[in-house]
This record gives C-alpha cells, sequence and structure tokens, in this order.
C-alpha cells in the first residue's frame, strides 16, 4: 500500500519507481531465451506483453529484439548463443558493452514454464500500475497548468491515457466455447426470430452484403462521388423501419449538422438541394415538403414501457464534434451515451471518414498515417464488438485516381492496409465522370459472402438520392 502525504518533501518521491522489479525482468527474458516456445503460449500471448511493461531500458530493449529475431529468424532458432550474436551484431559497443548485460541475464535462475507466465503477469501488473500513477500525475500536473487550454480538454486528455491503460490490460474475460455451446448455436438457429442485420436499402446490394453487429465496415471513393449521400440513404432506410429502436449515430467529420441535415431533407423529400442552400422555399411544392416531413416523422419512437405523456426520441443522432480530433475513445462515449439514452444499442454507427480520426488528441500523434490509421480501425472494430453494433466508416480514396481516371482500388485508400485487414465489408464507389448519374458499386471484401460484384446503381445529384435501377 502506498500512502501519499502532503509532507513537503513528498513531491521528490517518484512513487512509480517503487514498483519496479529488475531481477524479475532478467528472470523473464533469461527463461525466454532458455525456452523460446514461451513465445508461443496461449497463456503469454494473452497478456500482450511489449517492451514499454519493462521498467529497465535495456531489458525493455532486449525483449524487443527477443521477439524481433523470432520474427525474422523464427522461434526454433533462438538460443542465448544465437541471440548473443544478433544483439552484439545490432547493437554494438554503445549499449550492451562486452555483453555485461546479456551475462547477468543468463545467470538468473530457470523455472518451469508455468511460473514464468506467473513471472510474465507480474510484470505486466507493475507496468499498468505505474501507468496509473503517471496518469495520475500528468491529470494533477495539466489541472494546475492548463497553458491557454479548457477543463474539457484536459479531461479528453485523461480518457484517452486511462483509455490505453485499460486496452493493454490483459485481465479482461475471454469468450470460450465448446460442443456444449455449439449445440445451442443449432438450436438458435431453428428460432423464428431472424438475426440482427442492417440492409442498405438497394434491393441489388442486399443480395450480397449486410451490416451485421460486431463487425466494421468501409464506404470509399473519390471525393464528389456520393459517399455522404449513400450512407444518409442506408441511414434513411434503416431509420424508417418501425422495428428499429436503437439510433443511428451519424458522426460527421467534416460537415457542419445543418448541412447533413440539409442533405437528409433533400433526399426523403425529393427537393433541390440548391434551393435548400438559397433557402428559396417558395419552389418548393407543399407535396414535396409534406414527403419530407412524413418520413422524418417515421424515426420518432416511443420509449419502451413509456406512458401516454412520454416524449418520442428519434432515431436520427446527428454528430458533429467541436474540437479539432476526434478519437475511438470518443465514438465510444456516444455509443454509450445512446444506449443510456434509448435502452438499446445503436442500430448502425456511421463515421464520415475515417482519414480525420487519430488515436489520441495529442498534436504529435500525425507522424506516422499509416499505421494511425490500422490502429484507429482496429480500435474501432472492438468497439463494434464490445457493443454488438455494426460500425460504418466512410473513407477518401486518393485523388490520384481521377488522373489516371480508372476505376478505384483498396489500395487506392489512404492507409489501405490497416482499413482493408479490420473491415469485413468494403464497398467502392465509382463514377466515369463528374456529370454521370450511374454509379459503380463494387463489392471489395465480403467476409460473410461473395465479393467482386459490381453493380450499378442510379444517382440523382440535386437530391442526393441513390436508387436501384429497374
Amino acid at each position: 500500500m502506498f500512502l501519499f502525504r502532503n509532507k513537503q518533501n513528498s513531491a521528490n518521491v517518484n512513487v512509480s519507481a517503487t514498483l519496479v522489479n529488475i531481477e524479475a525482468e532478467k528472470t523473464f527474458l533469461c527463461n525466454v531465451l532458455n525456452s523460446p516456445s514461451l513465445l508461443n503460449n496461449a497463456d503469454y500471448l494473452k497478456l500482450n506483453l511489449n517492451k514499454d511493461d519493462f521498467a529497465g531500458e535495456k531489458a525493455g530493449l532486449f525483449f524487443e529484439e527477443i521477439n524481433n529475431f523470432a520474427e525474422s529468424t523464427g522461434v526454433e532458432q533462438l538460443n542465448t548463443t544465437t541471440f548473443q550474436m544478433f544483439i552484439t551484431e545490432k547493437h554494438p559497443a554503445k549499449l550492451f558493452s562486452n555483453n555485461s548485460f546479456l551475462s547477468s541475464i543468463l545467470i538468473c535462475q530457470i523455472f518451469p514454464e508455468s511460473a514464468v507466465i506467473e513471472i510474465a503477469k507480474s510484470i505486466k501488473k507493475l507496468s499498468l500500475r505505474r501507468n496509473l500513477i503517471q496518469s495520475s500525475e500528468a491529470l494533477r500536473h495539466d489541472t494546475i497548468e492548463l497553458n491557454g487550454r479548457n477543463l474539457d480538454e484536459v479531461i479528453q486528455q485523461t480518457e484517452d491515457r486511462l483509455e490505453a491503460i485499460k486496452t493493454s490490460n490483459s485481465e479482461t474475460p475471454l469468450e470460450s466455447g465448446g460442443v456444449i455451446e455449439l449445440v445451442d448455436s443449432l438450436r438458435r438457429l431453428q428460432e423464428v426470430e431472424a438475426p440482427r442485420l442492417i440492409p442498405t436499402g438497394f434491393k441489388k446490394l442486399d443480395d450480397y452484403i449486410a451490416f451485421v453487429p460486431g463487425t466494421l465496415n468501409t464506404l470509399a471513393a473519390r471525393p464528389g462521388v456520393g459517399k455522404t449521400a449513400f450512407a444518409l440513404n442506408i441511414a434513411d432506410h434503416n431509420m424508417a423501419k418501425p422495428e428499429n429502436k436503437g439510433e443511428v449515430l451519424f458522426v460527421s467529420l467534416e460537415l457542419s449538422m445543418d448541412e447533413v441535415f440539409y442533405r437528409l431533407i433533400s433526399s426523403v423529400g425529393q427537393i433541390d438541394y440548391r434551393l435548400i442552400q438559397r433557402r428559396d422555399m417558395s419552389s418548393v411544392s407543399s407535396s414535396n415538403w409534406a414527403k419530407a416531413i412524413q418520413r422524418i416523422k417515421s424515426y420518432e419512437r416511443k420509449p419502451e414501457n413509456a406512458s401516454d405523456s412520454s416524449e418520442n426520441y428519434s432515431l436520427l443522432n446527428v454528430i458533429t464534434p467541436k474540437k479539432a480530433i476526434t478519437t475511438p475513445n470518443d465514438i465510444r462515449r456516444y455509443v454509450r451515451n445512446s444506449i443510456s439514452t434509448t435502452g438499446h444499442p445503436p442500430s448502425l454507427v456511421i463515421i464520415d471518414y475515417v482519414q480525420l480520426m487519430r488515436m489520441t488528441s495529442e498534436p504529435n500523434d500525425f507522424e506516422n498515417l499509416p499505421k494511425i490509421y490500422n490502429d484507429v480501425c482496429y480500435a474501432l472494430k472492438n468497439i463494434a464488438r464490445e457493443y454488438d453494433v455494426p460500425i460504418l466508416i466512410l473513407s477518401q480514396v486518393g485523388l490520384s485516381v481521377d488522373r489516371r481516371n480508372t476505376t478505384p482500388t483498396a489500395q487506392n485508400i489512404a492507409g489501405s492496409t490497416g482499413i482493408h485487414r479490420a473491415s469485413d465489408v468494403m464497398l467502392l464507389l465509382h463514377k466515369e465522370s463528374n456529370d454521370s448519374n450511374q454509379v459503380q458499386v463494387i463489392v471489395e471484401k465480403n467476409r460473410s459472402g461473395p465479393a467482386g460484384a459490381t453493380l450499378i446503381l442510379g444517382y440523382v445529384g440535386q437530391y442526393y438520392q441513390f436508387v436501384d435501377n429497374s
């Protein structure tokens, strides 16, 4: 137990330094070198141990290089001799002079594999505790020294730090199953109730795909092809279905709330968007206004177990964050708030668009964009699984495709590798020319069905509306 006292010299005490066990770290490294098969142990892999979990700088670097050696050469080739040659060549005298650190590792005691796993767990726990203390100290400092920031920014940064610690903590329940669970699955297949799938609303496309709860899905296109309109058409189709109870969260990182609303009104009422922009309401027919109002009213729901006097809530929830950087933690908070408000998980979460997201709100988070996009997508996928909701991310296709005048592929997407890997469904939109009223919908990836199909939809640009071709 650590007691924090307000004595004059207490500020000089580095509390996190007491949460260090260098001997445990050396013992763990020694046992890995003597029994490298540990690196493939399932219980060890669950810990997600990394070099930053080691308090000792040399221990962390050694751990990183052991993993580098195992990945490049193979676990079966790892032993004290081969690793000594590897580390000496890669890090000459500057850091590991005379192999003194390696020598101090090799004299440690050898333990059974189960005991080594427990040592690894203790290293991880100490790391988490140090990180919590550092986060609390950072919060204390940031709260005292605002340096022009407001409290919302400080709170957001604190949430980001704590979420990173929570994510790195392996002590989360894992789902597992066997024959009994498999039999239960067979029984559930016989139930009448259909699974909760989110269709696009376009008949031809729905023959190929549907957005399944717990999945991450991508819609990509060049600017101006109609990504936002297509996503709003999907949202409208699902909000108008009477059986849907959960909100559609439309998180717009590019457009204002009014722009999103006006495009939706234009689409559902078949009202020329230019008239809405100019506020030329006299040119809009009363039947079109009535059509828009009736459609938007169909989004309303009465809370369950509510009295006649209870106010309805709308399935449409457009969120336009005011801060410069939006993170997966923000999306998680929006989802939690939606569940708290409606009592149901969102039926669909749409993010327009993913390249405007970062993992944290820190300004130095812009250096390695492909890695950032990868981390953002997998964080969003974890949110989809955690809350059993489908997430649809909109993504930009590089402008170079315009110059080549070719059909885009997944490789043309910024950060394509990570986005493609994380996506369960990936759709690409393509128009042969800017004034074309035909749009190709390419099923680039479909984890649960056929991929590779190219479908043609009509597009009425003045209404921001996609339609099935007859």
